[in-house]
This record gives structure tokens, sequence and C-alpha cells, in this order.
């Protein structure tokens, strides 16, 4: 199992969603923010359910709908992360690794790079 301190971008975690500490949900780690005398900050977005094709979703929006990506992700459903609802929360508010986006895919990291401008997020 992952430690805490090995959770990446790209990676899937369970948090607690914002207004709601009675509830966790799977969250995207967009960026990992390193802090010289502190614990971390990640910027997550949420999974949101999504339909299986991609038609009606906006440039900003990532999208996980094949069976082996929602598998890796270690997600319920078909999901997609809105890129331009990003949330930061500390380390320590963080819940288990469920699983990650695997980025090595080239076509898989070009949609992720497309999501990221088309969100105006630069990193």
């Amino acid at each position: 199992m992952q430690s805490k301190a090995d959770i990446k971008a790209a990676d899937v975690v369970l948090c607690d969603i914002p207004g709601d500490s009675s509830h966790q949900a799977e969250a995207l780690v967009v960026a990992v923010h390193r802090r010289l005398f502190r614990k971390p900050l990640l910027s997550l977005v949420f999974a949101r359910e999504c339909r299986q094709n991609e038609a009606g979703y906006s440039p900003h929006q990532f999208l996980l709908t094949s069976e082996e990506e929602i598998r890796q992700a270690g997600l319920p459903f078909p999901s997609r992360f809105d890129l331009r609802e990003v949330v930061t929360k500390p380390l320590n508010e963080i819940g288990m690794r469920t699983g990650y986006v695997d980025l090595k895919s080239p076509e898989r990291r070009e949609r992720y790079r497309k999501a990221l401008r088309a969100a105006e997020h630069v990193l």
C-alpha cells in the first residue's frame, strides 16, 4: 500500500467532499505543492459520473470512460473531472489512494494536456 507521502499528480484518492465532511469521494490529484517545513498541499478535482461517449462535454473536462481506465483509477463508474473546479487540500485531509491515471499512454496524456490547457492551468 502506498503511503500518503508518496501521493503524486495523476493519482486518484479518496477525500472529504468540500462542505460535507461526512462523505468521501474520489478525486484526481492535479498537482502536489511541496512547501518548506509544512505539509504538502494537493490540488484536486472530484470525479463525477458521466456517459460512456464524449459527446456534450466541455474541452476542460477530462474523461475516463474505458473499462481499463476506470479499473486503474479505482473508480466505481465512468467519470469526468472538470479541471476548472480545482480544490486545494492539505495532505493530512486526504484518504487512501484508490488508483491512478496512466499518463504513459500517449493518447490519454494528450487528452489530459488538452483539458488542462482548456481550463487554463499551467502545470
